[in-house]
Formats: C-alpha cells, structure tokens, sequence
C-alpha cells in the first residue's frame, strides 16, 4: 500500500522536493515547485492534485537529468505521479447513471 493516501500527502511531498531542491541549489526545479504549490491553492480538491501532478511531471524530467537525485528520490516521486494519476482517473470517472434506481422509476412511470 502506498503511504501518499491523500491530496494533502502528495502536496507535502511536494513541499519535500521543494525543500530538496533548495538545498541542492536547484533552481529550475525550485521555482517550478514553488510555482506548482501556488496554482494548487484551490478550494476544489480534483484541481490541486491535478496542478500538483502536472509540477511532478515537469519536475520529474529535469530531476532525471539532475545526477543530484538520488535513485529513491527518483522513485518515491515515481510512485507519487502513479498514486495521483490513478486518483485524477478515478475522480473523472463517469457516473453510472444507469445504475441509479431511482432515475429508472421515473422511466417506467410516464
């Protein structure tokens, strides 16, 4: 089971690598986080992680380019963008109004 259960542990993951690369004295990926937490201060919870996914992704190919990251770095940012995605697919998901019972009474009652 993956530890980031939440759209707020992903958000402190962010705030991790935000932290790393300061200390790293990484620039690009420094401001592109800082850019990321920032957009992702919305009240819907399907827009943060959706801005938070799309600061990973960007940051997660100059990271791979940066020999500064460590390979479990690398990975635990890995499994980050896999348990965001799998919850942006799952939030998307269309409603299965054809299961709803009570949308079918009124089809057969004219």
């Amino acid at each position: 089971m993956s530890r980031f259960q939440s759209i707020e542990d992903i958000r402190d993951f962010c705030d991790f690598l935000l932290q790393l690369a300061t200390d790293i004295g990484d620039e690009r990926t420094r401001h592109l986080l800082q850019e990321t937490l920032a957009a992702n201060n919305t009240s819907s919870p399907t827009e943060r992680l959706g801005e938070a996914l799309k600061g990973l992704l960007a940051a997660r190919e100059m990271m791979l380019k940066d020999d500064r990251y460590s390979a479990d770095v690398i990975s635990e940012l890995n499994e980050v963008i896999k348990t965001g995605q799998k919850a942006m697919r799952k939030a998307n998901r269309p409603w299965p109004w054809s299961m709803c019972p009570f949308l079918n009474l009124f089809e057969r009652f004219p």
